[in-house]
């Protein structure tokens, strides 16, 4: 490792220029890395120069969204995330949200200026919506896309009618929402710090066909998703709440979310799932099958750093799991190995 280059690998068509790009438009750098110009299907980053272990190579910010399960909700910290054996955290907003320090609370609070956070944790409106949603059948016949579209024309249909209404009599519109699809819907303002994160946000892909043809649910699930959202924001942000936002934010977190783990001392050590965060930079050193590069969450920030390369699956299991992501990994690694 001493001796070359480190070589970050991702096995998306020009991936990593686009990011490079979109890095660079916003202002933000990779100081160890450049993007070499190859007539490949990997357009990977490389180290301008020997990286030591333990070099740093980003330090995402705060996530775009994130949320946590609702078993862990009074034990683990809603902005930072820390977790303290299980004991139930001193501070909180309105007895409904918890934080590890009153910094925390402060620093949520100036995140959320229109309390929307705030009135969807504290679960008033989920509780009259909560529900477990019945798969549906997907009409194999005929064009998916078409069948995708034909429900979302319905739901717009039902945004004139509620919208006609009175708060009072809009209840019989509610939409039945999960556990999961409630978690969906807790979204960070999008302020400032994130601007950046959510730019290289829309340059990841969201397989929504894919998605509804293996997994039918997720087209109620993101059908109702929205409806929750338009319920729960004020007037003044229903603008930005249409069908194309909602179905490109959902439809990206699905595969690229990074789950909050617990810490662990041992290898084998069991890990609590405390919720995931969506840190869309983070994403593009998330696919490689020839890693050299180890992520570590800090806080509510990931921190990548290069370290010597670790053995992996085979390639058959590597695609099995990947295939759960809707992902065909192409990279070089995998191409020697499916032909030896």
């Amino acid at each position: 490792m001493n001796n070359k280059k480190i070589l970050l690998k991702l096995s998306w068509n020009n991936s990593y220029q686009v990011l490079v790009h979109a890095l660079h438009r916003s202002k933000r750098s990779l100081p160890n890395l450049h993007t070499p110009r190859l007539q490949t299907e990997i357009s990977p980053l490389l180290a301008n120069q020997i990286l030591p272990s333990g070099t740093t190579i980003l330090t995402t910010g705060i996530p775009v969204g994130s949320s946590v399960v609702r078993p862990f909700r009074k034990e683990v910290c809603t902005w930072c995330f820390a977790y303290h054996d299980g004991k139930t955290l001193k501070y909180r907003i309105d007895g409904k949200i918890y934080f590890y320090s009153s910094a925390c609370l402060v620093v949520f609070s100036e995140y959320d200026p229109f309390h929307i956070l705030r009135n969807t944790l504290i679960e008033g409106l989920y509780l009259k919506c909560e529900g477990e949603i019945q798969d549906e059948e997907v009409p194999l016949t005929e064009n998916l896309a078409d069948v995708i579209q034909k429900r979302w024309d319905e739901v717009s249909a039902w945004k004139v009618a509620v919208k006609r209404l009175k708060i009072s009599k809009r209840q019989k519109f509610y939409p039945t929402v999960t556990a999961e699809d409630y978690a969906e819907s807790n979204l960070y303002m999008d302020k400032e710090q994130t601007k950046n994160e959510n730019e290289l946000s829309k340059l990841l892909q969201s397989s929504e066909v894919e998605k509804v043809k293996k997994y039918p649910y997720i087209l109620v699930s993101y059908t109702s998703i929205y409806k929750f959202v338009r319920l729960v924001v004020p007037d003044c942000l229903l603008l930005w709440v249409n069908p194309n936002n909602i179905r490109s934010i959902i439809g990206r977190n699905l595969t690229n979310a990074l789950g909050i783990w617990s810490s662990v001392t041992e290898q084998d050590e069991e890990r609590e799932y405390f919720g995931f965060g969506v840190h869309p930079s983070a994403s593009y050193f998330n696919h490689s099958c020839d890693p050299n590069v180890q992520k570590l969450r800090v806080g509510n920030r990931y921190e990548f750093f290069a370290y010597g390369i670790r053995k992996s699956d085979n390639v058959k299991e590597r695609r099995r799991i990947l295939k759960e992501c809707f992902y065909v990994c192409g990279c070089s690694k995998c191409t020697i190995e499916l032909a030896s």
